[in-house]
């Protein structure tokens, strides 16, 4: 069984916090908090601890997870470039509820991103995830921490109900803020499109694009 630990966003334990980023760097999976639902992270680069959150999650092997980081820097050791409109959005919104995909580089396994050139990057404004990582000093692979085709979870309890006795650890960082996914934006190519609409509103990010001078977003079938 999990084991779960309690840790309040606003007085981190930052004992608590190490003792998760050690399950990381040994090969396990930690579900823990973001703004937007509960994540299951494993470190990006243990290509075992990778397939492991697709056995847990019982998730497709054709649907990538995303990358979560904890700074600009770490962006830019997932995406082989940074265009500048993809800059522009990063800056304005992250860390926020937003997934921006870019071209991968290839130090990212294949196995987080299900054999595609391009990789969705969370940079979540969540105090515990970022501690998370940041002890880990790995991005992590990630998804939410639910089954496929489950709500997702927004809180603790939820997963300790469905995924206790498949992974490691929980972080107990309360309820999540927005209770909805974040919104998915490919920015790989031009024209950058909108792919899911989630706590950031397309229209939020057409209405900033437009005033520096880039094109809105354009919308894909069933984005909304």
């Amino acid at each position: 069984m999990a084991e779960i630990i309690r840790i309040d966003p606003d007085n981190i334990d930052f004992s608590l916090i190490k003792e998760a980023a050690i399950v990381v760097k040994n090969g396990g999976l930690v579900a823990f908090p973001t703004e937007t639902v509960y994540g299951l992270g494993a470190s990006v680069f243990d290509e075992e601890a990778v397939r492991r959150v697709y056995e847990v999650k019982e998730r497709s092997p054709d649907k990538p997870l995303a990358v979560c980081v904890s700074s600009l820097d770490q962006f830019r050791q997932i995406a082989s470039s940074i265009p500048e409109q993809a800059e522009a959005i990063i800056r304005n919104f992250l860390p926020g509820p937003l997934t921006v995909i870019l071209v991968k580089r290839r130090t990212v396994s294949s196995a987080v991103t299900a054999s595609k050139t391009n990789v969705g990057i969370r940079y979540p404004d969540h105090k515990i995830a970022l501690a998370l990582i940041d002890a880990a000093g790995v991005p992590l692979a990630a998804t939410s921490a639910n089954v496929s085709g489950h709500p997702s979870p927004c809180s603790a309890g939820e997963i300790q109900a469905e995924l206790s006795d498949r992974i490691d650890l929980i972080i107990d960082g309360g309820a999540c803020e927005f209770k909805a996914a974040s919104t998915v934006i490919d920015l790989s190519s031009s024209p950058a499109r909108i792919l899911r609409e989630g706590a950031i509103s397309q229209e939020e990010l057409d209405s900033f694009l437009v005033t520096r001078g880039f094109p809105p977003l354009e919308r894909t079938a069933g984005s909304s």
